[in-house]
């Protein structure tokens, strides 16, 4: 390593994510994002650089997991290098930082912590190793201890390492005294180093000024492993909701009418739940969505709410029950809502089931597959009167609750939202509360939607999509396609053909950090996983995951554990894992 009174030249080949970069005081010419360039750099700084030296450092405009993003401008400053990485055949290089503090007046009564640099959490564990230099000056030549010391997750730093201060010499100032410590972080957690000066022995002095130079070198980064899947149970028949208790075992409804309660490892089929009504299990009918009650409690609250497909006068309706779970039997069962009218066909139940925050329940209706979009008319999905192509908000025991929008004379009293197709997937937003759907379009025009109370979605009179047969275009788009002003736009849509979107969440684990708020939704037709990134209400990006698998991804959700778990028509259930 060089020394500080050294001055030493040596050419960095490094690639420069654009604008004003300069590096210990010296700048280089402005570059192309990426470009590349050779530095000279002549500093004295102790080898403040020495980490880079025969590494070339890919600075690009993606930021990797846990670096500081460098475009369109950088500036790395002797007194603070920021923490970065470059990606080289899937393993994150070393990343390193300095920090510098200048020499000022230290009361060593609060104990301080010099030269504080930051580890930001990112999904792969990381060994962080601490290399201080602290120097200064103390005219009663006290005696003192330097340490290096390291929190993580916001705790008390603790000591990595300690040695005794250099000598003084005879101004009252000693020279450097170098510490080095090693500090493990864990997968997803955050962390802080720095220095510190303690007194040895203690005494009465307050040291008089200090000055530090703090190293931080990031090692045994790996890049974290792709999402992959896992299939944890093949022999499921047609399931369409899951659920996980409390104690982490999975409630599984199947299509043709069988509700199943799972092992926590979703590996074997523990039992099956009594007391589940007939259903309809023709078409797309069945037994279908299942979700606990939001304070869910096996001995003083287990209510648990399923929807299927009620056969009745006039055909079949998507209704909601509720039972308690008493073991493996459901007791008390009671209709709490029934889809109105009943119709023929087997088509278009819609009948996802979520809470709101005031645990309240929403459910998605389909229209039945009764509007045409080739002749659109307000009788279905569009009129009131009806819970044709709606979304409804009830009590937990099927009763009204206060605050439903107004729809007008002749309104069912449970509407919340109007103009929708067939929504088949449904969660709500973690962080502002509300219900986003994802609901089938004709040939093309799926939708994803964030749901406003009193919202009308224009279905059949306005999609993306177009009419079954029609050649593929934006001209056969149902009453041009566009919905704003007089209906609600879509959060973002699919064309031009449909991939019929199911089951839904919100990622909020931490097996996933990149995927944090993300919409994840399944596939039917697509036979795919779709991740949907968020900017606010506006999306950002999407992309399409496990097309490879050829399934048809009926349901999402997101375990206790933090991992996603899927099933599909094939009767299984994947978990989205690393």
């Amino acid at each position: 390593m060089d020394t500080c009174t050294a001055s030493w030249t040596r050419r960095l080949r490094l690639a420069l994510a654009g604008g004003a970069f300069a590096l210990c005081g010296v700048a280089a010419a402005a570059l192309p994002c990426a470009g590349f360039a050779d530095v000279a750099v002549d500093d004295p700084l102790c080898g403040s650089v020495d980490w880079i030296r025969n590494r070339a450092i890919t600075l690009g405009c993606t930021q990797p997991p846990g670096a500081t993003a460098y475009c369109p401008t950088a500036s790395v400053s002797r007194l603070q290098m920021a923490v970065f990485a470059a990606r080289l055949g899937g393993v994150l290089a070393p990343q390193a930082a300095t920090s510098e503090d200048a020499l000022a007046a230290v009361d060593l009564d609060a104990a301080p912590s010099l030269c504080v640099a930051p580890v930001p959490a990112a999904p792969y564990a990381r060994t962080v190793h601490v290399d201080a230099v602290v120097s200064g000056a103390d005219p009663a030549g006290v005696r003192y201890l330097v340490e290096a010391v390291g929190a993580l997750d916001g705790g008390a730093p603790a000591p990595l390492a300690a040695v005794p201060m250099a000598a003084f010499s005879a101004q009252g100032r000693w020279a450097g005294t170098r510490v080095q410590g090693s500090l493990f972080v864990p997968a997803n957690a955050q962390a802080q180093v720095a220095a510190r000066v303690r007194r040895d022995p203690a005494s009465g002095t307050t040291l008089a000024q200090v000055q530090c130079r703090l190293r931080v070198h990031i090692a045994d980064v790996r890049a974290p492993a792709s999402p992959r899947t896992r299939t944890l149970n093949a022999s499921l028949a047609s399931p369409w909701g899951l659920a996980f208790l409390p104690d982490g075992r999975m409630i599984v409804t199947q299509k043709g009418g069988t509700m199943r309660i799972l092992s926590a490892d979703g590996a074997t089929v523990l039992a099956a739940v009594s007391g589940v009504p007939a259903v309809d299990a023709s078409g797309q009918g069945g037994l279908l969505d299942v979700a606990l009650d939001p304070d869910f409690d096996a001995a003083t609250n287990p209510w648990v709410y399923w929807s299927y497909a009620e056969p009745g006068s006039g055909g079949a309706g998507t209704a909601v029950a509720r039972g308690r779970l008493v073991g493996t039997a459901l007791q008390d069962v009671a209709v709490i809502f029934r889809q109105q009218p009943k119709v023929g066909g087997g088509g278009h139940y819609g009948a996802r089931l979520a809470f709101l925050p005031d645990r309240t329940l929403l459910v998605t209706l389909g229209e039945r597959q009764l509007d045409n979009p080739s002749n659109p008319t307000v009788q279905y999905a569009q009129n009131v009167a009806n819970h044709l192509g709606k979304v409804v908000r009830i009590q937990r025991d099927g009763a009204i609750p206060p605050g439903n929008p107004s729809f007008g004379a002749g309104a069912q009293p449970a509407l919340w939202s109007i103009g929708h197709r067939n929504p088949q997937g449904a969660a709500i937003h973690p962080a502002t509360g509300e219900l986003w759907l994802v609901e089938h379009g004709p040939q093309g025009g799926d939708e994803l939607n964030r749901v406003v109370p009193g919202g009308n979605y224009g279905w059949p009179l306005v999609s993306y999509g177009c009419p079954y047969g029609a050649p593929v275009g934006e001209a056969c788009r149902v009453g041009g396609g566009t919905h704003a002003p007089q209906f609600v736009e879509p959060a973002s849509y699919w064309v031009p053909t449909s991939i019929a979107p199911a089951g839904m969440i919100f990622y909020t684990g931490d097996r996933f950090p990149e995927w944090h708020g993300n919409v994840l939704f399944g596939a039917l037709a697509g036979t795919a996983l779709w991740r949907v990134v968020l900017d606010g209400n506006a999306v950002s990006s999407r992309e399409r995951l496990f097309g490879s698998l050829g399934e048809r991804i009926r349901h999402v959700r997101q375990g206790p554990d933090g991992w996603i778990y899927l099933l599909t028509d094939s009767g299984k259930l994947l978990r989205v894992e690393r």
